[in-house]
């Protein structure tokens, strides 16, 4: 058996190794199809980012600015992403 602990409410879970595996073998494929989604999601550029909800209408120019502050500092799209 393996005892899982987590902090919501202190409460202690106990699962099977098997079930273990199964589960973390779930969680590393998830974050490998997760990493590959977000290496493809953002392709535009922070201009037409920024762009696209301007013509939305539903944002204001100070929100926009941040956003576009933001996104310009981001890591992710200065690494080249």
């Amino acid at each position: 058996m393996v005892v899982v602990w987590y902090n919501i409410a202190m409460s202690k879970v106990t699962i099977s190794k098997e079930e273990y595996t199964r589960l973390k073998k779930h969680s590393e494929a998830y974050k490998k199809l997760a990493i590959r989604f977000f290496e493809t999601a953002t392709s535009d550029t922070v201009e037409e980012v920024v762009q696209n909800f301007r013509q939305t209408g539903l944002y204001t120019e100070g929100f926009l600015s941040d956003m576009k502050k933001g996104l310009s500092q981001s890591s992710y799209l200065l690494n080249g992403n």
